[in-house]
């Protein structure tokens, strides 16, 4: 019988603890912005969240304040480091992308063609995995520059340093910085594999402790129907695919009445993703609960034979 059988259920009903926020709880601002000028950038959610294709990749973000009522700084410096698939960060390779922002918020359009010209590439120069992050050179009422891309030495090694410093990214829903991965470009058709039928396969090596086959099709633009769930015939679950983000949904939904070879009624399973274009894969974070209780959550594959 399988491990998940004679695993004890994470009942339904959990005690939980609540913690209250005290005064002393809150972050404290990190090193060198004390000032309150530090920088939020705010994707454009109309725009490309990825690079699937360098030729015709267009986005837009804003450049605003974290602390909106505070000083306002001299102005700012849009800068993009590059990050090769095989490499770190290049922090001592800084390009600009705009000068001398002065109003916040700033919203600024960027393209593919226009990433690859600042580091002197062309488009099918930038291969997949490369990624260009986006930061801020902030020059304060005083005149002093924060730089965002900086590097220090420590013995013989030279290392990037964390933009503003390492304590900027604890604070709630800070966004210093903005990067765009270059990825494959996502086709639903291929993903579910429809020139050979929808043959894919699932691997579930922690929960049902198996690999076996499915077959997709399509439901409208954005879903892929896996008929087959746990080696059931008649067992259907759904995923949501976000091809602008390449990102995996499967809302919460019963596949069967009961699960094999258990006593245990109306399996479901809930979660979300990632997909790689690259291969046709998708991964999947899924809790699977019963009537009874859950089993937990675990990683599961699909992808194709």
């Amino acid at each position: 019988m399988k491990k998940l059988i004679i695993s004890v259920l994470i009942l339904l009903a959990i005690v939980t603890s609540f913690y209250g926020c005290r005064k002393n709880d809150n972050p404290k601002l990190p090193e060198n912005i004390e000032t309150g000028v530090y920088p939020l950038f705010v994707q454009d959610t109309t725009g490309d969240f990825l690079i699937q294709e360098m030729d015709s990749f267009k986005t837009s973000f804003d450049v605003d304040l974290y602390f909106p009522n505070s000083v306002m700084p001299q102005k700012m410096d849009i800068v993009v480091v590059k990050k090769d698939s095989s490499q770190v960060e290049d922090f001592g390779t800084v390009k600009l992308l705009k000068a001398d922002v002065t109003t916040f918020p700033t919203k600024i359009s960027v393209t593919g063609p226009q990433l690859a010209q600042l580091f002197g590439m062309s488009t099918s120069q930038v291969k997949n995995s490369t990624t260009f992050r986006i930061g801020a050179d902030i020059t304060l009422p005083n005149g002093k520059v924060l730089v965002a891309f900086q590097q220090g030495v420590t013995g013989t090694d030279t290392l990037n340093l964390e933009p503003y410093g390492a304590d900027a990214l604890n604070l709630p829903n800070a966004n210093p910085t903005i990067t765009y991965p270059k990825v494959c470009p996502l086709f639903m058709d291929s993903l579910a594999n429809v020139e050979n039928g929808g043959d894919l396969v699932v691997d579930d090596p922690d929960f049902w402790e198996d690999t076996y086959n499915v077959t997709a099709t399509q439901e409208g633009s954005d879903v892929i129907v896996l008929t087959g769930w746990l080696g059931l015939p008649n067992a259907v679950v759904k995923v949501t695919i976000d091809e602008r983000r390449q990102k995996a949904s499967v809302a919460k939904q019963v596949y069967s009445s009961t699960l094999p070879t258990t006593p245990y009624h109306n399996p479901a399973v809930a979660g979300s993703g990632t997909v790689n274009a690259c291969d046709n894969s998708i991964t999947l974070s899924l809790e699977n609960t019963v009537d009874e209780g859950s089993f937990g959550t675990v990683t599961v594959t699909v992808k194709r034979p």
